[in-house]
């Protein structure tokens, strides 16, 4: 697969997903880097207005094509719901770790 099958794949699934009308609007963002990889940013209005935005940089000839990746779904109000994502999540420390 390489990264236009990839972005096709998530074009086809947001379209069943805006037939169903679960979907109000969505706006996609996609920089291609190379044939196979590149950065995706989504962010997609649900009819309850709840809203999900993900990021996701992405090499499809690994077996695990997401490098990078942030899921982050708010209600309404934008409050959060939850957040999946890949980060580092400590700060580096001063000295070193053993």
């Amino acid at each position: 697969m390489n990264f236009v099958d990839y972005l096709a794949n998530i074009r086809k699934t947001l379209s069943l997903a805006a037939l169903s009308g679960l979907i109000v609007s969505s706006t996609l963002h996609e920089e291609q880097r190379s044939v196979s990889g590149g950065f995706i940013r989504e962010i997609i209005q649900f009819l309850d207005g709840s809203e999900l935005h993900f990021r996701e940089f992405v090499e499809t000839t690994l077996p695990e094509p997401r490098l990078m990746y942030a899921y982050h779904y708010q209600d309404a109000m934008r409050q959060l719901i939850f957040r999946y994502d890949n980060a580092a999540h400590k700060p580096a420390l001063a000295q070193l770790e053993l």
